[in-house]
C-alpha cells in the first residue's frame, strides 16, 4: 500500500507555522528551509511524494507570509516604548512618525533626547500604575527643556497639577520598544 506523503506533510507544515506564531521565527524558518530542500530534491528526481511535499510547501509559505502580514505592532497607529527615569518606569505612548523614530534611535543608543509635552488624567490603558500618561498625539522628543518640567515619575504622581501643561524627565532613556 503506497504512503500518502502529503498526508504526512501537512502535521509537518502545522507544526511550523505553529512554530513561525508562538516561539520563533528563526526556527520556524530553519525547519521550513530544510523541508523544502528536501521537496525541492524529490522533484529534480522525480519521485512520486515530490509534488504533493511541494503543494503543502508553498501553502505553508502563503501561511508565514500571511502571517506576517498580520503583525499587531505595525498596524497599529501608534507605538509605546517603556521609558526609565532614574530608577522609575513609565510607558510613553507616540503617533507622531518623527516621535517614533526619535524615541526608536533613543532605544538604539543612537541621541540622548527625552519626551516632553502635556500630560493628561488617567493611565490612558498603557501607563499603569500612574494615574497620568503623555497625551500620545502632543508628546515629541527633544534634546533640551527648562528645569521646571523635570522629574521622577512618582514626583509628578504627587503634584500632578504642576505638570498638567508639560513634563520632561531630562534623565529619561527609552529602555524597550513596545
Amino acid at each position: 500500500m503506497p504512503v500518502n506523503y502529503i498526508v504526512l506533510a501537512i502535521p509537518v507544515f502545522v507544526v511550523l507555522i505553529a512554530l513561525e506564531l508562538v516561539i520563533t521565527r528563526a526556527l520556524a524558518g530553519s525547519l521550513f528551509i530544510a523541508v523544502s530542500l528536501v521537496a525541492l530534491g524529490g522533484l529534480f528526481e522525480r519521485k512520486r511524494w515530490a509534488p504533493p511535499l511541494e503543494a503543502a510547501r508553498l501553502l505553508a509559505l502563503g501561511a508565514f507570509l500571511l502571517a506576517g502580514c498580520d503583525s499587531d505592532r505595525a498596524s497599529r497607529p501608534y507605538s509605546e516604548f517603556l521609558v526609565a527615569v532614574d530608577r522609575e518606569t513609565f510607558v510613553l505612548r507616540a503617533t507622531d512618525p518623527e516621535t517614533i523614530r526619535l524615541a526608536t534611535e533613543n532605544f538604539r543608543g543612537r541621541n540622548s533626547m527625552f519626551p516632553i509635552g502635556p500630560l493628561r488624567p488617567g493611565d490612558g490603558g498603557f501607563n499603569a500604575p500612574w494615574s497620568w500618561h503623555f497625551d500620545p498625539e502632543r508628546v515629541r522628543m527633544t534634546e533640551i527643556a527648562i528645569e521646571v518640567c523635570d522629574g521622577r515619575p512618582s514626583y509628578v504622581q504627587e503634584h500632578l497639577q504642576d505638570f498638567q501643561n508639560g513634563y520632561c524627565p531630562w534623565s529619561a532613556r527609552v529602555v524597550a520598544v513596545r
